[in-house]
């Protein structure tokens, strides 16, 4: 499932997405989307900006080269 979350992130740019937004794309619950969105911050995949509602989420350089790296499979 992170898979995706790291696709949807990119489709996405430099401008990120809302919280909400990328949580209606997922058709998830906030618990499991909260759970996968913080193990992606740990291990440096995504980064957020802003607080709440209004924190937008974006992929990061690691995030890229995971997602290219899992492409190539």
């Amino acid at each position: 499932m992170q898979q995706v979350f790291l696709e949807i992130l990119s489709e996405t740019g430099t401008l990120g997405i809302k919280t909400g937004e990328l949580r209606e794309k997922l058709a998830t619950s906030r618990q499991l989307m909260s759970c996968h969105m913080k193990q992606l911050s740990e291990c440096g995949f995504v980064q957020a900006e802003g607080r709440g509602k209004a924190r937008k989420w974006s992929l990061s350089e690691a995030g890229q080269a995971v997602l290219q790296s899992s492409q190539h499979l």
